[in-house]
C-alpha cells in the first residue's frame, strides 16, 4: 500500500472516530429522556389516571420503551454505519466495486490523490465500468483540474449508450469549452438532443453560450431550463446566477443584482455567487455591499 493510500486511510478512521464520538457522548443520553418524557407526558400531566395494575404497567413500560428505542438509535444504528465505514476504508480492497466504493469514500472526505489511485485499480480490474469511468472522470475533471486526462474517459461514456452518456458529452462540451468551440458546442447540442428534458444539460449550454457572448442563444436555453424547472416545481439557484451573468453582459446591473440575489438566497454558502454579486454592487456603487460579500466569499473558502 503505498503512503498515499495510507495516509488517506487514517485521516478518514480518524474524522470518523471523533464522528462516532461525538453521536456517543451526550446526545444519546438528552433524546431518549426527551422521549420517555413525550410518552409519559400524558400520565405526568394529569391527562390519564391508571386505575389497574396493567394500566400503571403501560404507563411505565411505554416511557421505559421510547427510551431504549431512541438510545438504541443513536448508539447502534446511528454508529453502525459509521464503524462499517471505518472497515471498508482499513480492509483492503478485493474487487473492482470495493475499489469504486472506497474511493467514493475518500472522494467525500476529501482525499482525491488517493481516490484517483483507487478509480485506477477499479478500472484495471473491470476497464468498462460505467459507473467507475464516470466518478474517475467526474474526480479528474472537477476537484484535481486534470481536464486532458478525464477527456478520454467522458469520451469513452459517449460512446455507450448507458445512463451517463447524456451528461458525458456535456462534460465532454464544458472541457473543450476553452480550446474548441465548435466541438464543444456540438457536444452539449449532442446531450440535449438525447436527454431534452434535463434542465441541467440546457444550463450547460447557455454557459457555454454566455462565455462568447452569444447571447440570444444563451436566453433562449435559460428560458427552455426555466421551463423545465417549472414543470418540475423546483428552484435552481444556478438558473439565476447565469440569468445575472446574461443581465451583466448586457449591462443592466439592476436586473443582475436581482437575479443574484436570488441565487444567494437558495445558495447562500456560493463563494462564486457572492463574489459575483460584489462586481455587481460595485458596478451600482454599493461599496459596502460589495465589500461585505468579498468577506464572506474568503470566508467559506478558508471553511473549505
Amino acid at each position: 500500500m503505498n503512503t498515499t493510500t495510507q495516509a488517506a486511510i487514517e485521516a478518514v478512521r480518524s474524522d470518523l472516530q471523533k464522528l462516532i464520538e461525538n453521536r456517543s457522548r451526550k446526545r444519546p443520553f438528552f433524546a431518549s429522556i426527551a422521549a420517555g418524557l413525550l410518552l409519559a407526558f400524558p400520565l405526568l400531566g394529569g391527562f390519564f389516571k391508571p386505575h389497574t395494575i396493567v394500566e400503571t404497567g403501560i404507563c411505565v413500560v411505554i416511557p421505559l420503551l421510547g427510551f431504549f428505542l431512541v438510545w438504541r438509535y443513536y448508539t447502534r444504528d446511528c454508529i453502525k454505519p459509521l464503524r462499517e465505514a471505518i472497515s471498508d476504508v482499513e480492509n483492503e480492497p478485493q474487487d473492482a466495486i470495493a475499489f469504486t466504493g472506497r474511493a467514493s469514500t475518500f472522494t467525500d472526505w476529501g482525499h482525491f490523490e488517493a481516490a484517483a489511485l483507487d478509480y485506477q485499480k477499479a478500472l484495471k480490474l473491470n476497464p468498462n465500468d460505467e459507473v467507475t469511468i464516470w466518478l474517475y472522470g467526474t474526480l479528474l475533471r472537477a476537484f484535481l483540474d486534470r481536464d486532458d486526462e478525464a477527456l478520454p474517459y467522458f469520451e469513452k461514456l459517449t460512446e455507450t449508450a448507458g445512463d451517463y452518456q447524456a451528461d458525458a458529452f456535456s462534460s465532454c462540451g464544458k472541457i473543450l469549452a476553452g480550446s474548441d468551440s465548435k466541438r464543444a458546442e456540438e457536444c452539449f447540442s449532442e446531450a440535449i438532443r438525447i436527454e431534452p428534458d434535463e434542465y441541467d444539460l440546457f444550463l450547460d449550454r447557455a454557459e457555454f453560450y454566455l462565455k462568447y457572448d452569444r447571447l440570444k442563444e444563451a436566453e433562449n436555453d435559460l428560458l427552455e431550463a426555466a421551463k423545465l424547472l417549472n414543470i418540475l416545481r423546483v428552484q435552481e439557484e444556478r438558473l439565476h446566477a447565469l440569468w445575472g451573468t446574461y443581465y451583466q453582459k448586457w449591462n443592466d446591473p439592476e436586473k443582475a443584482l436581482a437575479e443574484l440575489n436570488r441565487a444567494v438566497r437558495l445558495a447562500p454558502h456560493c463563494s462564486e455567487y457572492l463574489e459575483q454579486r460584489a462586481e455587481v454592487h460595485d458596478k451600482l456603487g454599493y461599496f459596502p455591499d460589495a465589500e461585505a460579500d468579498r468577506k464572506n466569499a474568503a470566508e467559506i473558502r478558508s471553511r473549505m
